[in-house]
């Protein structure tokens, strides 16, 4: 089965902008940036990267937008902000005029809290996923380090 760029549009759903984008993100120690592509939708705004990831934000959560800055080289982008205090930021093609579409779709958008709490869902797995990971690497480096710190003070004996 061939991933698809092409997200899942809802019956009646009309896209109203559409762009390549890069998504940059930062959660706890974690953060980097995503390429992949933006839709706004008279619903939502979509991100869909390579990989089959997704971030689907409702226009209904969304409390502020405008066009900032980000990174050590101020890239140009598209800063969302939600209801829930969340921040999103895209650097995309033609960023100056998104704010005002966006913010005129809002007005009509309808709420749809069952998609925040899907993206809340599947950020807490991709962490615990995160934590387990490393976790693997400090127990691999604790057992590969174990034998010769229980054998240093053994041999630091056998040499007087």
């Amino acid at each position: 089965m061939a991933l698809s760029f092409t997200p899942e549009f809802h019956p009646g759903e009309t896209i109203l902008k559409e762009s390549r984008a890069t998504r940059y993100y930062r959660r706890g120690l974690k953060g980097g940036a995503s390429n992949g592509r933006l839709w706004l939708t008279d619903r939502r705004l979509l991100f869909k990267a390579g990989f089959g990831y997704s971030l689907t934000l409702p226009l209904y959560n969304i409390t502020g937008v405008d066009v900032g800055t980000y990174g050590p080289f101020n890239f140009k982008v598209l800063h969302v902000t939600l209801d829930n205090g969340r921040e999103e930021r895209f650097s995309i093609l033609e960023v100056e005029s998104w704010p005002e579409t966006l913010l005129a779709a809002k007005v009509e958008a309808p709420p749809m809290p069952e998609a925040l709490a899907e993206q809340a869902r599947q950020e807490q797995q991709a962490n615990k996923i995160m934590l387990a990971v490393i976790g693997l690497i400090f127990g691999t480096i604790l057992l590969c380090t174990a034998p010769m710190l229980c054998l240093f003070p053994a041999l630091m004996l056998g040499a007087q």
